[in-house]
C-alpha cells in the first residue's frame, strides 16, 4: 500500500457504505490511514478505495535575472565607483550604469545580460547584489 502525507484517499467504513473522501496532511494521520486499512474485520477498520497524488505544475517561479559572473562584474563596477550606483539598465547592446548623479557609463555588451529586459532600470537590490 503505497500511501504518502499529501495524498487524497477515498474509503468507506467497512460497517457503512457511504464513501468518503480525505487528504492525508501529516504522518500521524498518514499511521492512522494505514493502521485502520490493516484492521480488516473491525469496527474502526477502512476500505481504501482510491488513492490519489497531487501532480505540481509551476504556475510562476522566480528567476535569477544575472548569473553569477555577471553579478560579479557589477560587484567590481560599483566598488570602482565610489559614489555608488543608482540603476542599471541594459539598453541598445549596452549595460548603462548610472552613479550617484557624477556619473554615467556605457558598457559594450553582446552576450551577456540577457536576463534584464531591454529599457528597463533595474536597482543593485533588485539584481542581487548588496
Amino acid at each position: 500500500m503505497d500511501i504518502q502525507v499529501g495524498d487524497r484517499v477515498t474509503y468507506r467504513y467497512e460497517t457503512e457504505q457511504e464513501v468518503r473522501s480525505s487528504i492525508i496532511n501529516d504522518i500521524d494521520e498518514l499511521k492512522d490511514y494505514i493502521g485502520m486499512a490493516s484492521r480488516k474485520g473491525e469496527i474502526s477498520s477502512i476500505e481504501l478505495l482510491k488513492i490519489e497524488r497531487p501532480t505540481y505544475a509551476v504556475i510562476e517561479e522566480k528567476k535569477e535575472l544575472l548569473t553569477e559572473e555577471e553579478k560579479e562584474f557589477l560587484k567590481t563596477i560599483s566598488k570602482i565607483k565610489y559614489d555608488g550606483i543608482s540603476y542599471i539598465e541594459k539598453a541598445n547592446r549596452q549595460l548603462i550604469v548610472q552613479g550617484s548623479m557624477t556619473y554615467q557609463t556605457n558598457y559594450i555588451i553582446t552576450d551577456k545580460f540577457n536576463g534584464l529586459t531591454e529599457n528597463e532600470r533595474y536597482t543593485l537590490e533588485e539584481l542581487g547584489i548588496n
